[in-house]
Parts: structure tokens; sequence; C-alpha cells
């Protein structure tokens, strides 16, 4: 498969992924996709997704990069699902903070991948590292014609 075409498949996997993910489109997650493996999400931080400390909650954080996770994992069009996930918060993240979460494969198997998703402020400070294994199985994202 050719670059390019490759890329309009990432494209392709990632939109649709994101047309069937509620959670992703009512906290305002955009995603995009950057090729084979990688994907790029963000998020702006609102009120409802805040804690008792006033920050933002890490359950939102871990959604927000689990769903990086997923869209790196999968849009070479072949489903993917989480095996394994693991996240490290390094700072806290406020209200109408932007989140940039960037997903890249470091490891790709026959059946597994390895992602490790940054997950950085509108100012580039690092809030969270997290990492994920995939397993890939006999289905595709989409169907292609």
């Amino acid at each position: 498969m050719t670059s390019s075409a490759s890329h309009k498949l990432a494209n392709a996997c990632t939109e649709a992924m994101h047309e069937r993910d509620a959670l992703a489109k009512h906290t305002g997650m955009l995603p995009e996709s950057l090729g084979p493996g990688q994907a790029k999400l963000t998020m702006r931080i609102k009120d409802f997704m805040l804690n008792g400390h006033g920050t933002c909650h890490g359950g939102m954080i871990f959604a927000m990069a689990d769903t990086a996770f997923a869209h790196a994992c999968n849009n070479e069009n072949i489903c993917n699902v989480a095996m394994d996930c693991r996240i490290d918060y390094l700072y806290p993240a406020y209200l109408d903070d932007e989140l940039i979460a960037s997903a890249k494969q470091t490891h790709k198997g026959r059946k597994s991948s390895l992602i490790e998703v940054v997950v950085e402020n509108q100012n580039g400070r690092k809030i969270a590292i997290f990492q994920g294994r995939s397993y890939a199985i006999d289905k595709p994202v989409i169907e292609q014609k």
C-alpha cells in the first residue's frame, strides 16, 4: 500500500471510529489521524470534567489517552482491543486547558502492538504518559469497497 493510500485508510478508520464513539463526541475530543500507528486528539477541559480538587479528573485524562490509543492501533483497518493499559499522571490539568494526546505505535507484532500516548497541555507541559497493549481480532474497522 502506498504512503498516500495508507494515510487515506488511516483517516477513514479514524473518522469511522470517532463517529461511533459517544463519549469522545460528548466530551469534545477531536481526533486527527497522523498515519498508520499514529494519532492525535485534542480536548478542552470543561467544568463537568473537574474533580473535588478543582483539577481535571484523572478518569477524563485516561479516557482521552485511551481514545488516542484506540485510534493509533486501529487505523490500519484491523480491529484491535486493549489487553493492558497504564498511565502515569505527571501534572494536573485545569479548567479551560486544551489537552493534546499524541499516540505512537512503538512495537507491532503479528497480533499485538504497544502504543505510547503523551498527553500535554497547550503550553507543552506533559500531563500524563499512557502505555497500552492491544490485541488484533479478525475483523476490519471499516468495510472497504
